[in-house]
C-alpha cells in the first residue's frame, strides 16, 4: 500500500481539522453541527498528537484497523463454521476493493469494521456460554464503542437482539 501517495479527500479533511482542536471544543462542535459520535475523532486526536499530520502517517491508523479485521474476519468464519470458512473469509475481506480503499482514508470505515467483526464474534462465543465467562463484558465494551463510533452502531444491536428473540422462541418449542 501507498497511503501517502493520494492527496486526503473533502471528508478525510474535516476528519483532521476536528482532530486537531481541544477535544472539549470537538466534543461541542460535533454535537452541534456534526453528524457523527464522537470516538473516531478522539482517537485520532490523539494518534496526531504520536506522530504528526503527514498523510501517510494519518491514513496508518485506518491501515491499522484494516489489516486488523483480516485476522478477525478469520475469527468470525472459524466460529460460525470452521477453518476453512474463516480463512475464506479473511482472504475475500482482505482482497475487497472498498475494505482496500476505505483502510488508506481518514475515516472511520476500518475501525467501524473491526469492532462489527469483535461484536459478532463475541455474540457467538457469549451465546455458546449462555452469558457465562468473559465474553458478556467483552461484548458490552465492543457494542458501546460501536454506539460511539458510528451511526449504523446500533444495527449490530438490533441484530443480535432479534437473534436472541428468535433463537428462545425456537427454543421453548
Amino acid at each position: 500500500l501507498f497511503i501517502g501517495l493520494r492527496s486526503f479527500w473533502c471528508d478525510d479533511f474535516l476528519a483532521i481539522a476536528l482532530a486537531r482542536i481541544p477535544l472539549g471544543d470537538m466534543v461541542a462542535f460535533i454535537t452541534r453541527y456534526d453528524a457523527h459520535p464522537p470516538l473516531f475523532y478522539g482517537l485520532m486526536h490523539f494518534w496526531m498528537q504520536g506522530g504528526g499530520c503527514s498523510e501517510a502517517y494519518l491514513r496508518l491508523f485506518a491501515a491499522i484497523w484494516g489489516i486488523l479485521c483480516i485476522p478477525a474476519a478469520y475469527l468470525v468464519g472459524r466460529e460460525l463454521l470452521d477453518e476453512r470458512s474463516g480463512l475464506i473469509f479473511a482472504v475475500i475481506l482482505a482482497l475487497n476493493p472498498a475494505h482496500v480503499m476505505w483502510s488508506q482514508m481518514v475515516k472511520s470505515y476500518t475501525l467501524f469494521t473491526f469492532l462489527l467483526l469483535l461484536s459478532v464474534l463475541f455474540f457467538m462465543r457469549a451465546t455458546k456460554e449462555e452469558g457465562k465467562g468473559r465474553f458478556p463484558t467483552a461484548l458490552l465494551a465492543t457494542n458501546v464503542a460501536l454506539l460511539y463510533l458510528h451511526n449504523f452502531g446500533f444495527i449490530i444491536l438490533l441484530v443480535e437482539g432479534l437473534w436472541l428473540l428468535v433463537n428462545k422462541r425456537a427454543n421453548r418449542r
